[in-house]
């Protein structure tokens, strides 16, 4: 982008701040700052990320491909996450093989070691009902019976980008199903049976997590015993002078992976 003084292409709001208003992969975005550098820092920043973004937005809903064994080998109510059942799932054939692997027998018992701690509580849903991450991000209080010891499967989470999307059902026709509320699940969930009964027990909230909510409450607690690693992410843009640069980008990621 082509200018001859800095405040080319900035509007001076009445209270002095210099203002640019732009639109970025499809969405409006406005910066504002006194100093008019600012401002095209924030500009650089946000068209830095945008392939990132654009990247989440174009792959759509992730396909989850664990559970279905897991959930055979916890019908017992008296199963307090002795074995490791994520190591006995096996992929169906002709669906296309990833890195994904199961928890070690170590990182289990992490998780049965901490399980009142609140952010471990997303582990603690997978370790104790077998579920995939859009259905336990779909449980919301009313779906449990604690007096039964039932927990009600009736819907699933989709995230497309960063927005959840509520979908009837679980991911599969079999998916729509009760299962037992074992003890330590039971404990983990026990401080919030006082809240509305539409609150959705893995963000507390009415709304269900968005996907980096969940991303960084599932990272936050992994990060805490030490199993996250950091991978490094380079982007190339082209900036308002029609240069081409590099944008770097470290996230940390958990070495547990929850399918």
């Amino acid at each position: 982008m082509s200018r001859r003084k800095i405040t080319d292409g900035l509007h001076q709001r009445a209270d002095g701040r210099w203002e640019r208003k732009e639109k970025i992969n499809g969405k409006m975005h406005w910066f504002s700052s006194m100093n008019p550098a600012e401002v095209w820092k924030k500009r650089d920043a946000a068209v830095a990320t945008g392939p990132e973004e654009k990247a989440k937005q174009d792959a759509g809903p992730i396909f989850d491909t664990y559970a279905d064994k897991y959930e055979e080998s916890v019908e017992s109510p008296k199963w307090s996450g002795e074995m490791n059942a994520a190591a006995e799932a096996k992929m169906p054939r002709g669906l296309k093989r990833g890195k994904r692997q199961p928890p070690t027998d170590n990182q289990v018992k992490i998780v049965k070691d901490h399980y009142l701690d609140p952010d471990a509580l997303p582990a603690v849903v997978y370790l104790y009902t077998g579920e995939r991450r859009g259905e336990a991000c779909g449980i919301i209080l009313s779906d449990i019976d604690f007096e039964a010891g039932i927990i009600h499967i009736r819907r699933h989470i989709e995230h497309i980008g960063n927005k959840p999307h509520i979908l009837d059902g679980a991911k599969t026709e079999a998916g729509v199903r009760d299962i037992p509320l074992l003890k330590m699940l039971r404990d983990a969930i026990e401080p919030l049976r006082g809240m509305a009964p539409g609150t959705y027990i893995l963000g507390g909230g009415s709304i269900p997590l968005t996907a980096s909510q969940y991303k960084h409450k599932w990272v936050g607690f992994w990060s805490k015993h030490g199993c996250v690693h950091q991978k490094e992410h380079t982007y190339h843009y082209k900036n308002r002078f029609g240069v081409i640069c590099e944008y770097h980008h470290t996230e940390f990621v958990a070495d547990v992976c929850a399918h």
